[in-house]
C-alpha cells in the first residue's frame, strides 16, 4: 500500500469516526441533569418557549426561547404573549433563528405539557415543563454542550491509530517473505 492510500484512508476513518462519535456516542455520555432535582441556579438557567402574537391582525406567530432569568426582558417587550403553544409536534425558529423542537398536550383547559429541545448557548437542552398563559413551572432539564468535542477528537484519533495499525499489520502477514 503506497504512502498516499495510507494517508486517504486514515484521514477517511477519522473523519468516520469523527462523525460517528460526535452525532451519536457523545450526546449520550455528556448528557447531564435529566435525573437530577432543580435547584434555584438549576431554574434560573431553565429554557422557556414564548409565543409571540404580531402583526396588525395579531394572528401571526414568532417564538423566543430564553432562560427563565431573561424571561421578563422578552415579555416586557411585547404586549401578547402566552406560553402556551400551538399543540402537537412541532419544529420552529426562536429569536436567534435556531431551530428548536417542542410538543405540546393539553393537560387541561388553559394548561399544557411542554417537551422542548432547543439550544441555548453552546448547549442544547431537552426539558419539561408545565405551562399556563402566563407562566411556567420547571419540571426536568438535560443538555449537552460543548465537551463533546474533548471526548470525540482524542478517541477518534485513538481508533484510527488502531485501525492503521491493524490494516499493516495484516498486510505484512499477507506479504511473502523476502
Amino acid at each position: 500500500m503506497s504512502r498516499t492510500e495510507r494517508t486517504v484512508i486514515t484521514i477517511a476513518v477519522f473523519v468516520a469516526f469523527y462523525a460517528i462519535l460526535t452525532l451519536l456516542v457523545a450526546p449520550l455520555l455528556t448528557r447531564t441533569g435529566a435525573g437530577a432535582p432543580l435547584d434555584a441556579a438549576a431554574i434560573a438557567r431553565f429554557p422557556v418557549m414564548i409565543a409571540i402574537r404580531q402583526g396588525a391582525d395579531e394572528n401571526s406567530l414568532s417564538y423566543a426561547v430564553t432562560q427563565m432569568r431573561h424571561m421578563q426582558s422578552v415579555t416586557n417587550k411585547v404586549k401578547h404573549y402566552s406560553f402556551l403553544l400551538p399543540p402537537g409536534r412541532n419544529t420552529v425558529r426562536d429569536q436567534d433563528g435556531d431551530a428548536a423542537i417542542y410538543t405540546a398536550s393539553e393537560m387541561s383547559p388553559g394548561r399544557q405539557h411542554i417537551r422542548l429541545e432547543a439550544k441555548v448557548g453552546d448547549y442544547t437542552h431537552e426539558v419539561e415543563y408545565e405551562a399556563e398563559e402566563k407562566q411556567a413551572f420547571p419540571l426536568s432539564d438535560g443538555s449537552t454542550g460543548p465537551q463533546t468535542g474533548l471526548l470525540t477528537i482524542p478517541a477518534s484519533a485513538l481508533l484510527t491509530w488502531i485501525v492503521i495499525w491493524l490494516i499493516r499489520r495484516n498486510s505484512k502477514k499477507a506479504q511473502p517473505p523476502r
